[in-house]
Order: structure tokens, then C-alpha cells, then sequence
């Protein structure tokens, strides 16, 4: 995910790259 640079890393250590970008999308439509 592009959106969110700083916590890419930290996040793909303990979830699934899909919940990732799921996570990713919450977070751009709540902006």
C-alpha cells in the first residue's frame, strides 16, 4: 500500500498484506 508509508513495515509483520490494504483504505476514507 502507497498510503501509508511509515507503518507498511510494521504492519506487514503481523497481518496479511490484504488486511493491510484494507487497513490502508479505512484510514484514506476516514481523511
Amino acid at each position: 500500500g502507497s498510503e501509508c508509508k511509515i507503518c507498511e513495515a510494521n504492519n506487514k509483520k503481523k497481518f496479511p498484506d490484504f488486511l493491510h490494504e484494507l487497513t490502508n483504505f479505512v484510514r484514506y476514507l476516514q481523511k
